[in-house]
């Protein structure tokens, strides 16, 4: 899976094969995040480039308008 970091969620959240689950979590709050185009991805895991097998991808996400911790 590519390195998602900086690009928004709603769009993130496509780039893993459909057999993947995605989930969103919001890094201010430690809750899932339920307005995916309102996040960019900070973070994931797994991390950059770990072979896939069908295991479940978390993506850490901010508000658009915010930093990355």
């Amino acid at each position: 899976m590519p390195d998602l970091v900086g690009r928004n969620a709603d769009i993130a959240r496509t780039a893993p094969r459909a057999a993947d689950h995605v989930s969103v979590v919001d890094l201010a709050t430690g809750r899932p995040a339920l307005l995916y185009s309102a996040y960019k991805v900070c973070g994931r895991s797994p991390k950059p480039g770990a072979e896939m097998s069908g295991q479940p991808v978390t993506l850490r996400a901010i508000g658009t308008c915010e930093d990355c911790p």
